[in-house]
Parts: C-alpha cells; sequence; structure tokens
C-alpha cells in the first residue's frame, strides 16, 4: 500500500512540474478511511494564494447526482411518482414531461431557445416553460448540461417552496457535514480555486 501511496505522490509532483499545474488536490479513500490527502500549487494564475488540500473548486456536472438526490428524496417524501406529468406542479410547464424524464436527460429541453441571464432564476425558469421540447419527452434522450440544475430547482421549489441548495443544506449537507454547496455563502467565495482556461 505504502508504494502505490508514494507512486500517486510521485505522479502528482509530476504534473507540476513536466505540466505546469497551476493548482491541485487529491484525496484517496480505502475502506472508509482516507489513506492520502494531498494540495499543491496556487488557487489562482498570479500564484499569490496557495492551494491546499481543504480548497474549494467547482465540481460542475458532478453536481446533477445530489441534485437527483434531492428530487428524488423529496418526491419519495411525499409519495410522488416517478411517472407522475411534472405540469402537475409546475403547470406553465409546455413539455408533457414526467419526473423520469426530466431526472434521465430525456425531456427534450437540453438547451435554451431563448438568451436569458443564467442568473436570473425566474427568467430561466419561465424560458424552460415556454420552450417547445426539442423531441417528445421520452422518445429520445440528450444531455441537459445547462438545464438540469434549473428544471430541478423549479420543481423542488413548487412542491417544497425551498431552492435546490437549501433543500441540499437541510436534508444532506447539514445532517451529514457535507462541505458541499449548490449556492456557496458570499462570504466563503474568496476561498474557492479560480477557473482557468487551458
Amino acid at each position: 500500500m505504502n508504494l502505490a501511496l508514494d507512486r500517486v505522490r510521485s505522479a502528482f509532483d509530476r504534473n507540476f512540474e513536466e505540466r505546469g499545474e497551476v493548482g491541485a488536490s487529491v484525496s484517496l479513500w480505502r475502506d472508509g478511511a482516507e489513506v492520502l490527502r494531498l494540495g499543491r500549487g496556487f488557487r489562482d494564475r498570479a500564484g499569490s494564494l496557495p492551494w491546499t488540500a481543504e480548497t474549494p473548486v467547482l465540481v460542475w456536472s458532478a453536481t446533477k447526482g445530489p441534485a437527483s438526490a434531492c428530487l428524488l428524496h423529496l418526491l419519495e417524501r411525499e409519495g410522488i411518482p416517478l411517472t407522475m406529468d411534472a405540469r402537475e406542479f409546475w403547470p406553465e410547464l409546455t413539455a408533457p414531461a414526467t419526473f423520469a424524464h426530466i431526472l434521465s436527460h430525456s425531456a427534450g429541453l437540453p438547451v435554451l431557445d431563448e438568451k436569458v441571464d443564467a442568473l436570473d432564476h425566474p427568467a430561466v425558469a419561465e424560458a424552460l416553460a415556454r420552450q417547445e421540447p426539442a423531441w417528445i419527452p421520452g422518445e429520445k434522450h440528450g444531455y441537459h448540461p445547462r438545464t438540469f440544475g434549473y428544471l430541478l430547482d423549479e420543481l423542488i421549489r413548487r412542491i417544497d417552496g425551498k431552492s435546490l441548495g437549501a433543500y441540499w443544506r437541510q436534508h444532506f449537507a447539514d445532517p451529514l457535514q457535507l462541505d458541499f454547496w449548490m449556492g456557496l455563502p458570499p462570504d466563503r467565495l474568496d476561498e474557492v480555486a479560480s477557473m482557468l482556461a487551458a
């Protein structure tokens, strides 16, 4: 085991020496216990802010799993079947999509047809509601990279009255003491690593 961990350390170090990585971290677990934690470099291009093993980073699409867990948890708690038409709770939605269609990226709403401010939740939700699906929901599959979170967020708001981020904190993150956020508090924004183009 120690030899394998030494190889990981060596490969991690080589990324900085040979590839010019700015900053990165890695955590390896075995049988429920952390066996290696590394952090090196900087979290900004100027090299003024050190990157540690605790530096928070954006995880992009990896958020779709926890977001799905929130909607599934809510549906189970409320006794709402996956086969129910989402328009029962979101009547303005044009697409005749079930919860299963939305969760499986087969709702036909993979991108927005309208240009709206991504930070304006009501505007995005209204645009998604107006939009005709690109295919009949359930008949095709197409990854919903930019719309998935908005779809789940709006449904959770309509069923439970909370945002996706608030639901996540209440039912998962806080009880499990997870430092994983969907909507990072403003007072923690300075901790996050900068996103730098390759």
